[in-house]
């Protein structure tokens, strides 16, 4: 929850950005213009993502976003104001709940271990490795179909004057 105080209302509403670490957006909240104090929350999960060549943005919530370090700018009119905001994971389990969102047999070990107030089993965790490097290997392969494949498809397409495939960027894996 994000409180904020205006002394008059303002023309334009303000809004909050969320940026991680490195300065990348994570999501972008409007808020009340009224004056007096206004509260926003935030849900802890990125913004839908931009379709520019679209021309929309796409409708929904993106992801969890993981513990850590966030900050958070308050845009007013010409007037900016930037905290830190800090996400904590459970410190139970030691993992995030974005972790265990991967279709499949995560999901299964997300639901057994968020239903449980112990730290995860042995066996549990040695299912979480596994599936981790079943996903990175799964991102290798998306990230040479995004570096090689989608470049000579759309050469194809532009060649033949058909709409072509918007850029998609690489995806990281980060554990």
């Amino acid at each position: 929850m994000m409180s904020y105080y205006l002394k008059q209302k303002t023309k334009k509403s303000p809004v909050f950005v969320i940026t991680d670490k490195e300065g990348q957006k994570v999501n972008k909240i409007k808020s009340p213009k009224n004056a007096g104090i206004s509260r926003v929350n935030w849900d802890l999960r990125y913004g839908a993502p931009d379709i520019p060549e679209l021309g929309r943005t796409r409708r929904g919530r993106g992801p969890l976003v993981l513990p850590g370090e966030y900050n958070v700018t308050l845009k007013v009119e010409d007037q900016e104001m930037t905290k830190i905001l800090k996400v904590a994971g459970d410190p139970e389990l030691g993992f995030s709940r974005r972790q265990f969102s991967v279709q499949g047999g995560l999901s299964m070990i997300g639901s057994a271990i968020e239903g449980y107030s112990e730290a995860p089993k042995e066996r549990q965790l040695q299912q979480i490795e596994e599936k981790q490097q079943e996903l990175k290997t799964l991102i290798e392969r998306i990230n040479k179909i995004i570096q090689e494949n989608i470049p000579r498809l759309n050469e194809l397409l532009i060649a033949n004057e058909i709409p072509h495939v918007f850029p998609v960027k690489i995806i990281k894996f980060k554990q």
